[in-house]
């Protein structure tokens, strides 16, 4: 499966933070104890590397960029934000940009928002579009493991 208890533990330890910063915790979790060596939460730029192609309907202002780094996991980055797009464009585009690129799509069943993981060797990608009134919420998960 996609999401693993791996992104799981990297989900909530980007969770806790509300500022910009760089630490080494510690968390509990089902699995036992994980370490996060960095967690960085920005919302004016998107993490390192990240696939800026994907940031359709982009409007300037992100509502979450988050980059968490673990030694022996990998990497865990996030970033989520409005889009001018609509809900069904944003979709077929997700679905065409990650099948274009060779990544292995997992289906899941229409509902009110839309879900599209991929997969690709060590990186995979889940991605959540909501509609809103005007435009669409867009997250986006990417997970690079060791």
């Amino acid at each position: 499966m996609v999401l693993t208890a791996a992104v799981l533990i990297f989900y909530v330890a980007a969770s806790v933070s509300l500022r910009n910063n760089t630490s080494q915790e510690n968390y509990i979790t089902g699995q036992g104890t994980a370490m996060v060596e960095t967690l960085n939460y920005n919302a004016s730029q998107t993490p390192q590397d990240f696939p800026v192609a994907m940031l359709k309907g982009y409007e300037g202002q992100l509502i979450s960029s988050q980059e968490i780094k673990n030694p022996r996991l990998g990497q865990l980055k996030f970033v989520s934000f409005k889009s001018k797009d609509s809900y069904p464009s944003l979709t077929n585009f997700y679905r065409n940009y990650l099948q274009s690129r060779a990544y292995n799509l997992v289906k899941f069943p229409n509902g009110e928002i839309s879900r599209i993981a991929a997969y690709r060797g060590k990186m995979s990608f889940d991605i959540t579009v909501t509609p809103q009134v005007a435009g669409s919420l867009v997250a986006i998960y990417q997970r690079i493991m060791k």
